[in-house]
């Protein structure tokens, strides 16, 4: 686990503060009230406008959002009540704590002592890009360059399409992953058997691989079982998220357009090549796609539809396995259809939303069950996107959806686990995945087109975070997703007829698999108000439970979504997320809440629910 520094600092040793805006010029714009409001060139909210007051009565599960203006708000209806309050980031970069707002003093709640607003200063964790991410840079940094592939030895001449039979051998360029996990782009050509072969797809093997040539009668069994249950698969996905490209681009001026068909200019044709060597232990992948394969002329194309996998995880983690495949892939499909067929960049943290989404609506299909989480059982949850849910219930708040490190699958499944499960399930995975957008557009752009709705990117955040204050039976987290009804019962194209609903099962992330331990730091315990349970409670596929941790083992665990017990700290917010805080229970009919900025701006949407 990451071990996080934390610093506690008052307001007034916040020395970000822009000093200049306060005698800028401002941008007049209306409130909810029909105040003025003003604020800096920048856009940013001036705190010294915060001088009025707000007022509102309450019913239960009311969502009030504090108005850019307000310094007091009043609000009455809610004896017996808990007060929660949510800030949420509805911008593409980190929000510092220096751009936040914080309850200066509170009244009418159990507790009513004076409150000294202070601000964690969280430091993310420093986890570098993914193989995947690095990959996607390096190809984006070919762009302009002339003939690249010449810098790779022995070539390989790519030309018609040929006719390969089980144990033929051929040469491809495959990724060294250990290089590119140190930052260097590095390719080798590597001498390939083939396993498996059928009507669109070929399984390959590395023929010096070691998990190959120990076991080749083991290794081509598995192999075997990946080929079918991939390419089954892969009918059932590409219903939904659309199809990878049969054709190859090339790159004219500064555009790529499509050069020749696949089935022609490719030596492999349309067929999905799946590739397998031993790579994870040095290169910490379970597999990749590389987008330059759709591409002529790029260095380390191998110009058809390619997916690389780890040979050790084929014989030793079958459901990772699976999973993997088809993730990966989908990032193939997500970069035809986004970048190749539209012209939007494909990008790195939506493309993995897209893809942890794509194992969410596979699950059921690869038969791992939210019924067993125990780590030692094959079809335990802990295989599926959901075993990465507790890791998201700790950080994300900090991480944020455009992170480059490995919190970015647990906030961004986090998140679309949540968009699809109130949202129209697999109708809306459709729409996200085929729509001529990337990032919080396409996400908006599908949600309002499914749901006939009109949310902005701060309207939905506002939902997602007041949604995951508490567990609510059928509501939030908690609760089964629509089927996609009238398409269910899909016949796949790649072999036998099967009927597969993409059934999107219940997530409740209160309950004890999405448990999680406080690794940013011991002092920070104090400032935590989720519910805690027994560190032995966690079910053994918890990746927490699962983790070594020497001699420190915890004692306990929490419940839910990070939330803080006091409305007075505040510390930076990842890119699209919110942080939660836990006011207080209200002993009186009306309670009152006193707000001050962290520092002479601020850009943070804070809002108040009554529970």
């Amino acid at each position: 686990m990451f071990k996080h520094k934390l610093r506690l600092m008052k307001i007034a040793g916040a020395a970000l503060a822009l000093t200049l805006s306060i005698g800028l010029s401002g941008c007049f714009s209306s409130g909810d009230d029909g105040s003025a409001i003003w604020t800096d060139l920048f856009g940013n909210y001036l705190a010294s406008n915060m001088t009025r007051s707000q007022a509102t009565v309450a019913t239960s599960g009311s969502a009030i959002t504090v108005l850019p203006t307000t310094s007091v708000l009043t609000i009455s209806g809610v004896k017996g009540k808990t007060i929660y309050m949510t800030r949420t980031n509805p911008y593409q970069t980190t929000l510092g704590a220096s751009y936040s707002r914080a309850v200066k003093n509170k009244s009418g709640f159990s507790s009513n002592a004076a409150q000294s607003a202070k601000f964690l200063d969280f430091e993310s964790p420093a986890e570098s890009k993914s193989v995947t991410e690095k990959l996607y840079d390096f190809f984006l940094s070919q762009r302009g360059k002339n003939s690249l592939s010449k810098s790779v030895n022995n070539q390989i001449q790519a030309s018609a399409a040929r006719n390969y039979s089980v144990g033929d051998t051929e040469t491809f360029y495959s990724l060294n992953p250990q290089a590119m996990a140190n930052g260097n782009a590095r390719f080798d050509t590597l001498t390939y058997k083939l396993l498996v072969t059928g009507n669109d797809y070929n399984i390959w093997v590395n023929t010096a691989d070691t998990y190959y040539t120990q076991n080749i009668s083991g290794f081509t069994a598995k192999a075997q079982a990946l080929g079918t249950n991939f390419i089954n698969g892969y009918g059932l996905v590409k219903h939904i998220y659309g199809e990878a490209s049969d054709y190859l681009y090339k790159e004219s001026g500064e555009n790529i357009v499509k050069s020749a068909p696949m089935s022609t200019a490719s030596k492999t044709g349309e067929k999905v090549n799946i590739m397998l060597y031993y790579f994870i232990d040095v290169g910490g992948a379970y597999g990749f796609v590389y987008q330059a394969d759709f591409v002529q002329g790029y260095t380390g194309s191998n110009e058809g539809r390619f997916l690389y996998m780890d040979s050790k995880t084929l014989m030793n983690d079958n459901a990772n396995c699976l999973f993997t495949a088809q993730h990966e892939f989908s990032h193939a499909i997500s970069f035809t259809q986004k970048t190749l067929l539209n012209g939007v960049a494909w990008t790195y943290w939506y493309g993995e939303l897209l893809a942890m989404t794509c194992e969410d609506m596979m699950q059921n299909y690869f038969g791992v069950l939210d019924t067993i989480t125990d780590k030692n059982e094959a079809n335990n949850i802990g295989s599926s996107p959901k075993g990465r849910l507790s890791r998201g219930n700790e950080i994300a708040s900090f991480n944020g959806l455009t992170g480059v490190s490995s919190v970015t699958y647990a906030a961004a499944f986090k998140f679309s686990a949540w968009l699809t499960r109130n949202f129209g399930g697999v109708k809306l995975i459709k729409e996200m995945a085929q729509n001529a957008y990337v990032d919080m557009d396409s996400i908006l752009r599908a949600v309002n087109t499914v749901n006939g709705t009109n949310y902005t990117a701060e309207s939905l955040l506002q939902k997602f975070a007041g949604d995951q204050l508490e567990e609510a039976t059928n509501s939030g987290m908690n609760k089964d997703a629509p089927t996609y009804s009238g398409q269910s019962a899909y016949t796949c194209s790649y072999g036998a007829s099967q009927t597969y609903d993409y059934l999107l099962t219940a997530i409740n992330l209160w309950g004890p698999f999405y448990g999680w331990c406080n690794t940013i730091s011991p002092s920070f315990s104090a400032y935590i108000a989720n519910e805690t349970m027994p560190f032995t409670d966690l079910p053994t596929a918890n990746i927490y439970r699962d983790n070594n941790w020497g001699e420190n083992t915890p004692t306990i665990a929490y419940k839910g979504p990070l939330m803080l017990n006091a409305g007075n700290l505040t510390y930076d917010i990842g890119p699209y997320e919110s942080a939660l805080v836990k006011i207080g229970r209200a002993n009186s009919n009306s309670v009152t809440l006193n707000f001050k900025a962290t520092g002479t701006t601020f850009k943070d949407t804070v809002t108040i629910w009554v529970k």
